[in-house]
């Protein structure tokens, strides 16, 4: 028995200091197991983020597999634009600093977009058209509205503006309003209510789209016609007593009583809308993957909202105007 309870006593000694040295070596080999385990996803975290390219669009090629002129404005590195030369507010030939109208503003976005130079061509409206469609120029601005015999001829991109038919009449010219109830009431709102007056002259510039209306809408065909070849002549003219009202699109009649307020005194504006015109950017016919290009800038500028800051500029103040005017 003694011997048996000096074996026990000398295995319980041998077995305490053999497996306690154990024990610390497994509680140290957990720690270290346990911190690598959570050290390890924030070095994968930052060895990711070093991985990450700063441009998401290295090694792509912009605009690749261009087509027609869309390639030939890529290889160039120009964009040529013909422009519709001194209508206010969409080129204005002074302009204050910043304000160089709402065409000019668009078309240097576009050509950002494009990643190329612009280079403008001042025309008549009369042949931004011929222009476009015999490739002297890319594009055209200017105040184009579409409509179906000028679309034979040239694409029309999704319209960046939508105004109308407008007038500035002489207030002599129009009888006094009324809103009786008892009474044919005469309010003079749109173009369309000058038949409540007697038979006017009105001056409208020549080959435009107000000029078609003027001939073809029976609701005009009691006044006299005057056509124009440019503005600047028709509002001389109106100023002069030689004709009762100019009609042109609303946001140009705004813009001109924007800038001579002395208009406001001995004219009305009608501005309100009579029938929709939709202002475009005349395309080449043909050249599809250019009015591909073009109707998706004016679309991500509409829904950006900048298309609409760049018109706002113009029509919500009068800071635009030239000096001097």
């Amino acid at each position: 028995m003694n011997i048996k309870r000096t074996m026990s006593s000398r295995i319980q000694k041998v077995a305490t200091v053999h497996f306690r040295p154990t024990a610390v070596l497994m509680h140290a080999l957990f720690c270290v197991l346990f911190f690598s385990a959570n050290a390890t996803p924030a070095q994968e975290d930052t060895e990711m983020e070093q991985t990450v390219p700063t441009d998401p669009y290295k090694g792509l090629k912009a605009f690749d597999r261009a087509q027609g002129m869309l390639l030939q404005i890529k290889k160039k590195g120009v964009l040529r634009i013909a422009l519709n030369e001194d209508i206010h507010p969409f080129h204005i030939a002074n302009p204050r600093q910043g304000y160089p109208g709402i065409d000019v503003e668009l078309a240097q976005l576009l050509a950002e977009y494009l990643q190329v130079k612009l280079e403008f061509q001042y025309t008549s409206l009369n042949d931004l058209l011929r222009l476009v469609h015999t490739h002297q120029v890319d594009l055209a601005f200017g105040g184009v509205s579409s409509n179906l015999a000028r679309g034979r001829y040239v694409y029309f991109s999704e319209p960046y503006v939508r105004t109308s038919a407008g007038a500035l009449v002489a207030k002599r010219a129009l009888p006094p309003e009324s809103d009786s109830v008892e009474y044919n009431p005469k309010r003079f709102r749109q173009i369309g209510d000058l038949n409540q007056a007697g038979i006017l002259t009105l001056g409208v510039q020549r080959n435009t789209a107000n000029h078609e209306l003027l001939l073809t809408d029976r609701e005009f065909q009691k006044h006299k016609v005057v056509p124009f070849d440019n503005h600047k002549q028709m509002i001389e003219s109106l100023k002069n007593g030689e004709i009762d009202a100019m009609i042109a699109d609303s946001i140009f009649i705004q813009s001109q009583v924007a800038r001579d307020s002395s208009l406001q005194s001995a004219y009305k504006a009608l501005l309100e809308v009579y029938r929709p015109e939709f202002l475009s950017v005349v395309v080449p016919r043909g050249e599809l993957a250019l009015l591909q290009e073009v109707n998706f800038f004016l679309r991500e500028l509409n829904r950006s909202g900048e298309l609409k800051g760049v018109i706002d500029r113009y029509l919500e103040n009068n800071n635009w105007i030239p000096e001097g005017e």
